[in-house]
């Protein structure tokens, strides 16, 4: 598979800061917040703004410009992985091992309401590697084999996800809730089915959409985690194990095409091949800010060595209509 995108408009608008806006943070919020309008267009049409030589190297700073470029940020409302709260509405990346690749993915597309946009700010850039994978939602919606879009269009996608006391991430954890109650109040709301089973395991089941048209352009977008969660996904050591273990209704993540049926091995890879295909790799020096249209473009991380410090923030939610009818 090739990409299809020309050079010329594939990846992040990119953009260096004038001297003068780098003599401080607030030089730098200012000269951003006065182009917000000119940074919005670019992302609406290219899906990510790439902006060299920011004055920031704490989280602090990165909230401060933050501010400048999303209008309401909003901290995660389900987390598929361990974060670090960094205070103010900041996070640190996903904990993925540094060794493996992140294939691209979008924020929560497994709620009902997902964050419009993205930043993500380089405090330190890795040793080697760590590059940010961006693929472009739309543009999988022409590379990817009709049968795997008409039948995702038609049905959504469903996702399964089972908590087990000391295995992965809690479910108190990932949702930020206290206790049970307020787990099955927010899962209501969110329109996800829960199981409470014996020995603290806990099985949530949904159902989305996994097609999408994005809010500003009416473009329709391949936005789910269908191919990401799935269990075909998995390294084939670790699903041979966890599968033995549980079953493939009981692992950690699983999904399955809104119609109940199973995605194959060659469903996943054909999924997994258009975004490689299609990515583009952003290289990152300390000071880089990358606004991403959450919507339009899926974002991952290639492997890397050395410490690779990013702060991200989220903002701006938009309420996704719900699935397909029928199933």
């Amino acid at each position: 598979m090739t990409a299809v995108r020309p050079d010329a408009t594939a990846g992040p608008v990119e953009l260096e800061l004038p001297e003068s806006a780098r003599t401080s943070v607030g030089a730098a919020a200012d000269w951003l917040a006065a182009r917000r309008d000119r940074l919005r267009e670019d992302l609406a049409e290219r899906g990510a703004v790439l902006v060299h030589g920011a004055p920031v190297r704490l989280p602090a700073q990165a909230a401060r410009l933050r501010d400048a470029l999303i209008e309401t940020p909003t901290a995660p409302g389900e987390s598929f992985g361990a974060r670090e709260d960094l205070g103010r509405k900041l996070f640190s990346a996903i904990d993925w091992p540094a060794e493996r690749v992140m294939c691209p993915q979008h924020e929560e597309s497994y709620s009902l309401t997902v964050p419009r946009v993205l930043l993500l700010a380089c405090l330190r850039p890795a040793r080697t590697g760590g590059e940010t994978l961006l693929s472009d939602a739309r543009t999988l919606m022409r590379v990817l084999p009709d049968e795997i879009t008409e039948r995702f269009r038609r049905h959504g996608w469903r996702m399964s996800r089972t908590f087990r006391e000391r295995m992965g991430l809690s479910w108190r954890a990932a949702f930020g809730v206290a206790d049970a109650a307020e787990l099955d109040r927010r899962c209501a709301r969110e329109g996800i089915g829960v199981e409470w089973r014996s020995g603290g395991e806990v099985r949530l089941t949904r159902r989305r959409a996994a097609v999408v048209r994005h809010p500003a352009t009416g473009e329709e977008c391949w936005f789910n985690h269908a191919g990401f969660f799935n269990e075909w996904a998995l390294d084939p050591q670790e699903r041979e194990v966890l599968v033995a273990a549980f079953g493939s209704d009981g692992l950690p993540l699983n999904t399955r095409a809104g119609d109940g049926g199973p995605l194959t091995r060659e469903d996943v890879r054909r999924i997994e091949d258009a975004y490689e295909a299609n990515a583009v790799p952003v290289a990152w020096r300390a000071g880089d800010l990358l606004l991403v249209d959450n919507i339009a473009m899926a974002n991952g991380r290639r492997p890397y060595t050395g410490q690779r410090v990013m702060v991200e923030a989220m903002g701006e939610p938009v309420a996704l209509p719900g699935p397909p009818p029928g199933g």
